[in-house]
């Protein structure tokens, strides 16, 4: 009796334990719709890292949601040229983009603050401010003009049809991201020099801008899993760059780049020209003006503690003996600009470099984006000190 019984409540409590873990960990997958997006990438799949973050971002949709919500990327071009994705996605002919802000600064310069300015952020330090600094809550109400909603989604940045410009001498100068990509593009087949530090973007960042109607659209948890596949991307393409770029600098040095510092003089002429640039834009431009006062103070205290925490350490470790290969003392005393050097009341903190045919480079630079600082500090940088010899490095 007491065995049957003991039977018939087990078997109870067998089903009601079977009912309960049916219940108890719903997926996903069980309760949210199905959807199909396009993604328009303002990159070339040749570019394994900017183009990979968007792979990367729609594969992690996919997976979290046992393939429910799916996003089909298109590599720049495919659907759209790179440099008119924001355009696709407020129109709604696809449902979003990976992008990056400073294509669109002829629409509104405020959308460079969402990837990089002369003599801005780090990586780190961007990263920051978007996320304790307010940035992104003044970008999300900025985006609100053009209907979309933009998420972070990677730590570098940069697009254009540069190498056949640079090719045929239409440029003299050109810059993308670092030495990881550059050297896929070839510039160092057609140019042997590059400058460094690259002081118009320290840490460049694209983002994804997802149509605002689709954004509101998206149940909570879909929501969710986009700003983490976005976080998973941005951190997988700092990480790969980071890994990448060291050996790709080192390979280029090896094969006969030559490696020039910009000067002191240049480097303050083009911070000078930077800052009267933006005193004219928040003269004109509310929004502008509005985001700039709230990353300019913040990226000041930034700089106080990453020359504390950072760039001691960085100065020391490349100044031991152990570190005598061919390429660090080449540039042990110009790692100051490079890691960020002050620069007036300012530092240089960037991972970009410009290539030029020339040297010494005197004619300025290209800018795919068109960013006006970068031009206004042409005639600053036809400078007495940009017409002689690359600065003597000491051994």
């Amino acid at each position: 009796m007491h065995r049957r019984k003991f039977l018939r409540s087990a078997g109870m409590g067998g089903s009601a334990a079977v009912a309960v873990g049916t219940f108890a960990a719903p997926s996903i997958a069980q309760t949210m719709p199905e959807l199909k997006w396009r993604l328009a990438s303002s990159f070339p799949k040749s570019l394994d890292t900017l183009y990979g973050a968007g792979e990367m971002l729609v594969k992690y949709v996919a997976e979290m949601t046992d393939n429910k919500f799916q996003i089909r990327i298109f590599a720049a071009g495919e659907i759209v040229p790179g440099l008119q994705v924001l355009d696709a996605v407020q129109n709604g002919t696809v449902e979003m983009g990976h992008t990056a802000g400073t294509y669109y600064v002829g629409k509104d310069p405020t959308f460079a603050f969402d990837t990089a300015i002369p003599f801005g952020t780090n990586s780190r330090q961007q990263d920051a401010w978007m996320n304790w600094g307010g940035g992104r809550e003044l970008l999300a109400e900025f985006y609100k003009a053009y209907n979309v909603h933009g998420i972070v989604c990677g730590a570098t940045g940069a697009q254009g049809d540069i190498y056949p410009a640079l090719e045929k001498g239409t440029i003299d100068a050109a810059e993308w991201v670092g030495p990881y990509d550059d050297q896929k593009l070839g510039f160092n087949k057609i140019t042997q020099y590059y400058y460094y530090p690259g002081w118009w973007e320290g840490g460049p960042q694209p983002s994804a801008y997802i149509n605002l109607e689709k954004w509101n659209e998206l149940p909570k948890p879909y929501k969710a899993v986009m700003e983490a596949g976005c976080a998973q991307a941005q951190k997988w393409m700092l990480s790969k760059y980071d890994a990448e770029n060291p050996k790709a600098l080192r390979e280029l040095a090896s094969s006969g780049t030559k490696l020039m510092p910009f000067t002191q003089p240049v480097m303050e002429a083009c911070f000078n020209a930077s800052n009267e640039i933006w005193a004219e834009i928040s003269a004109k431009n509310a929004r502008f003006k509005k985001v700039y006062e709230s990353w300019r103070p913040f990226r000041n205290e930034e700089i106080l503690w990453f020359r504390v925490c950072v760039q001691e350490g960085l100065r020391f470790v490349a100044a031991l003996p152990q570190r005598r290969d061919p390429v660090v003392p080449r540039l042990r005393e110009h790692l100051r600009q490079l890691h960020g050097a002050p620069v007036g009341s300012r530092q240089a903190l960037s991972r970009a470099s410009i290539w030029s045919v020339k040297a010494p480079l005197w004619r300025g630079f290209y800018r795919d984006s068109g960013w006006p600082a970068l031009f206004k500090a042409n005639s600053a940088c036809q400078s007495p000190a940009l017409k002689g010899e690359s600065t003597r490095v000491p051994t």
